[in-house]
């Protein structure tokens, strides 16, 4: 039995407001039954004004938003070129000269990761792509107010990206992107790559993941259901921090999942408003298993190399048993190890580095010393003021990066080695 609400519980929470949450439902039922065939002794009906006939392609929806409210364009450190060269050359491939290479980078926003790499490199040739014309516009103003002549700026769809760029890349980077378009740009995504690619070339792609996104789909369905409807960015995106704020409240419910959605809940509400607009309420968002990712890029005959940071690869930071069941579970298996560690780990996010399959033959993960030739060296890891060397036989020291995350230390040499950086 429905009975009528309370008076008390007619009213909302501060900033949270009744919206058309069902509105995309209700349209998708309107046009359904404006496609059941009509009688044979009826007229056919005219369509209802509520069915989408002209509604723009899903591409053209997404260049919308970004035009409405612009992404923040800056550079991201683990996307560049000397990046992608130096895991190349520790896996002992020979990565493409930085200096005179040709770049390309799918999805370049304003240019805020292309041009401080044209202003490093004066020899190198950049090129961006972009679906958004007032964001390849503020670029090209940044270039002319800079002076920059190596960088180019293009208002483009990724699928037709092929038929206006000429020549090959040597580095490729598409960060977010991929996860944030429909399959067929992502396929062309991948065809690019492997049609412009140059042989020795490397790629980055940057893609949400599943398990890690299992838990944080329940927010952003929850945000779209509440807010979607809402044709206002500025709505949009006051009502899902809203429902947000709300969320975060929620104490009567004790449960794992409710902690995991308070959890989940508190950490959207801390991202910038062009974040959670782009990444939570655009209308694509796909993630996927590591797995699935990899098989797609071989149906394109392209090949894993890694991860654009190294530790992101590292087992051993699991603990000694975590490491040794991995190496017996994968059998040597790259593939295998990095999907094991995803579910390890819960993790959401990959930043995965591919190369073109006749090249993976040379590839040689061992990390022999002989490799490290010719690299300088920095550290953010600083000795851990907690660490009590009394209470540790064995251990000379123990030093904690940024992140909180800490490096035991049992042997001279690398004690010597952290102690100098």
């Amino acid at each position: 039995m429905v009975t009528k609400a309370s008076k008390g519980a007619e009213k909302l929470p501060a900033k949270l407001a009744a919206v058309p949450a069902a509105k995309a439902a209700t349209r998708t039922a309107v046009k359904a039954r404006a496609e059941v065939p009509a009688k044979a002794a009826a007229p056919t009906p005219k369509p209802s004004v509520a069915v989408d006939v002209a509604a723009p392609a899903p591409i053209d929806r997404i260049a919308k938003a970004y035009d409405e409210l612009p992404y923040a364009s800056k550079p991201f450190p683990q996307s560049t070129p000397e990046q992608l060269a130096i895991m190349a050359r520790l896996f002992k491939l020979d990565a493409p000269d930085i200096a005179t290479a040709r770049v390309l980078e799918l999805g370049c926003s304003a240019g805020g990761n292309l041009i401080p790499l044209a202003v490093r490199y004066p020899k190198l040739r950049a090129v961006g792509i972009d679906f958004s014309n007032v964001e390849i516009e503020q670029g090209k103003i940044q270039l002319v107010k800079l002076g920059i002549e190596n960088c180019t700026l293009h208002c483009l769809d990724i699928s037709r990206a092929a038929e206006k760029i000429e020549g090959t890349f040597d580095y490729i980077i598409c960060h977010g992107v991929f996860s944030w378009v429909p399959e067929p740009v992502r396929q062309a995504i991948l065809k690019l790559i492997k049609d412009r690619m140059s042989p020795t070339g490397v790629a980055y792609i940057s893609y949400n993941v599943y398990p890690g996104w299992k838990m944080r789909e329940v927010i952003r369905d929850m945000m779209v259901f509440h807010a979607g409807g809402l044709a206002d960015p500025v709505q949009q995106l006051a009502q899902a921090k809203a429902i947000l704020e709300y969320t975060k409240g929620i104490t009567g419910e004790t449960s794992t999942y409710g902690k995991m959605l308070r959890d989940e809940a508190g950490i959207m509400a801390k991202v910038s408003d062009d974040y959670l607009m782009h990444e939570h309420l655009s209308q694509e968002n796909k993630p996927m298993y590591f797995r699935e990712f990899v098989q797609m890029a071989a149906d394109h005959k392209l090949s894993y190399l890694g991860e654009a940071q190294l530790g992101d690869m590292a087992p051993q930071r699991l603990g000694a048993d975590v490491f040794n069941t991995l190496s017996t579970l994968s059998a040597g298996n790259i593939l295998a190890t990095e999907q094991y560690m995803d579910f390890f780990t819960n993790r959401v996010f990959r930043q995965t580095l591919l190369v073109h399959q006749a090249v993976v033959a040379g590839i040689d993960r061992g990390m022999k010393p002989e490799m490290l030739g010719g690299f300088w060296f920095s550290s953010v890891l600083r000795p851990d003021p907690q660490f009590d060397a009394a209470s540790t036989p064995g251990v000379l020291a123990q030093y904690v990066d940024t992140a909180g995350r800490t490096l035991t230390v049992r042997g001279a040499v690398p004690h010597a080695l952290l102690a100098k950086l």
